[in-house]
């Protein structure tokens, strides 16, 4: 459940949810238009479901429009269903970025602390600060490497 918290809050802080409800309401319309204007589409429910399965593009093919309008009416939402996927896709990835980022940020800063009270430490506190000093630069180092491979 912190999960669906964590991306309702990424949602707001960014303005999204916006985007998100307009897709929603252009799908609750598009059903409409489509149970009026497609004879195979029978019921509001059908029309929800074409909309869904359309802006997925999926394409079961159980309901299948055959009107022009309909075809328009498909091409809208799908394109929008696109536009809101992929940006739904980026914000998620930005915050999980940022969020590993923090981590790092907040791992270092305690690093630095203890090394800030150095003189205070016991021997083997010391120890401990020495290895957590080995482990990062061999990270650091193990990076740089990587990195170098790329360009070789």
């Amino acid at each position: 459940m912190d999960i669906y918290r964590k991306i309702w809050r990424a949602l707001k802080r960014t303005d999204a949810i916006k985007i998100v409800i307009n897709y929603i309401v252009i799908c609750f319309i598009a059903a409409i238009v489509l149970k009026f204007v497609d004879p195979n589409i029978k019921t509001y429910g059908d029309g929800l479901w074409y909309c869904f399965v359309a802006s997925y593009t999926i394409g079961f093919g159980d309901i299948v429009v055959t009107t022009a309008i309909g075809k328009i009416i498909t091409f809208i939402v799908v394109v929008h269903g696109m536009f809101v996927f992929a940006i739904m896709t980026g914000l998620i990835i930005t915050y999980y970025n940022d969020f590993v980022n923090y981590r790092k940020y907040h791992k270092v800063e305690a690093f630095l602390d203890e090394l800030e009270s150095l003189p205070d430490l016991s021997k083997e506190e010391l120890i401990k600060v020495k290895e957590k000093a080995n482990v990062l630069k061999n990270r650091i180092y193990e990076k740089s490497e990587a990195s170098m491979k790329k360009y070789k």
